[in-house]
């Protein structure tokens, strides 16, 4: 299995990088990427504890991929909801 098309992966650290721009402000969406991606890092490492599952770096590409996909969508809607208030 390619480990860019982990759907879990994806979508775990999309949700982890929506509430990371939440907290961090649309404006810092790097930060809160940087944030998510160590999220990642700390759930590979995490995995190295648990018998018969290994860490692989390979896995930080879809969590990479979600950072970035959850990064925009918590920007635009961070961006939508202050559109809102000045309405």
């Amino acid at each position: 299995m390619l480990s860019i098309s982990k759907l879990p992966h994806i979508g775990a650290t999309a949700l982890v990088a929506v509430l990371a721009v939440l907290a961090t402000g649309r404006h810092r969406w790097a930060m809160a990427l940087v944030l998510t991606l160590l999220v990642g890092w700390g759930w590979e490492l995490g995995q190295t504890t648990v018998l018969g599952r290994t860490a692989r770096l390979a896995d930080l590409a879809p969590d990479t991929l979600g950072g970035m996909l959850g990064c925009a969508w918590g920007t635009c809607a961070v961006w939508l909801r202050s559109v809102a208030e000045r309405a």
